[in-house]
Formats: structure tokens, sequence, C-alpha cells
């Protein structure tokens, strides 16, 4: 059984942290601009397709 004497120390579980942290604001950001990029390309589809009424596509 481990003892305190041979835990790595705690910055170690800091960056950890902090990695775990950063990898799931980047996958939110990645999730919002890929969402962005689908309404911008809905409303492109819309425009391209003739219509007038292209401001607001709900589903």
């Amino acid at each position: 059984m481990p003892t305190d004497k041979n835990r790595p120390p705690r910055s170690n579980d800091r960056a950890a942290l902090a990695a775990l942290i950063f990898v799931a604001l980047l996958v939110a950001a990645c999730v919002w601009v890929f969402s962005e990029l689908k309404d911008e390309n809905d409303k492109l589809n819309c425009v391209s397709s003739g219509r007038t009424n292209c401001a607001q596509i709900d589903q």
C-alpha cells in the first residue's frame, strides 16, 4: 500500500486537472464552432435555393 512518501508531488495532480479542464473547454469550443458553421451552411443553402425568407430556419 503506497504511503505519502511514495506519492508524486501534488503539482502533477494540478497539471492533470488543468489539462483536463483545457481539453473540456477545447471540446466545448469545437462543438460551438461546428454548430455555428452548420447554421451558416443552412442559411447559405436556403439563399442558394432562391428563397427570400432565410433569416431564421427552425428545425
